[in-house]
């Protein structure tokens, strides 16, 4: 089982690395290499650095170590910012500040849950509208059983016929009552998260 795992990790680690042409080892900049990195998927610094000189070492060429630095702080500083981290996690993106400055870090961590409370009622909101939706269309399937029943009894249809209508209403009408019954809870909920929402500022540097 250990080998397995072990196994399983080697597989993992490989597979995040791409290896790069030699051309492109050659000819790479580095401090971009390490920026995006870092602001596509933060990590330490000694993990960035492990990527980049795997991706060249069956090359025999080393990344400029300058370079991997100073990208890397450029990476850091566009990241860490209470705008990025509010905006991204707006659009629903997976924010990290675990390796941010611990000067900023506990800041930008309000700023992570204040954005994703945000988020979260912006989405309730989303499925309120598509819940009054349903229900609307319930109500006029409901609306439209009602009319042919009258239009059964007008007729004088046989009772059987009638009876099925009785059912079909019975149980529309009772769909409708659950729906309105879970609409009221996102009522009730997006009312208690809108007023922890209204406690909040966007935040922008």
């Amino acid at each position: 089982m250990k080998q397995k795992l072990i196994w399983l990790l080697a597989i993992i680690f490989i597979s995040g690395c791409t290896t790069m042409s030699k051309e492109s080892c050659q000819t790479q900049d580095w401090q971009l290499y390490a920026s995006q990195k870092f602001v596509n998927s933060p990590a330490s610094f000694s993990s960035i650095n492990s990527m980049a000189h795997e991706a060249c070492k069956e090359h025999g060429i080393s990344p400029n170590l300058d370079e991997l630095k100073a990208g890397y702080i450029a990476g850091v500083k566009s990241y860490c910012t209470q705008r990025n981290v509010w905006e991204s996690t707006l659009k629903g993106e997976d924010v990290v500040v675990n390796y941010c400055p611990a000067s900023v870090r506990a800041n930008l961590q309000k700023v992570l849950i204040s954005a994703k409370d945000v988020y979260k009622l912006e989405q309730l909101e989303q499925e309120i509208i598509e819940k009054q939706n349903s229900i609307n269309t319930l109500q006029h399937e409901m609306y439209r059983i009602e009319s042919d029943l009258q239009a059964k009894y007008a007729s004088r249809a046989p009772q059987h016929e009638i009876d099925v209508l009785i059912a079909s209403l019975n149980s529309k009408r009772a769909e409708i009552l659950n729906a309105q019954n879970d609409l009221s809870q996102k009522h009730l909920k997006a009312g208690q998260m809108r007023r922890r929402a209204n406690k909040y500022q966007k935040y922008n540097d």
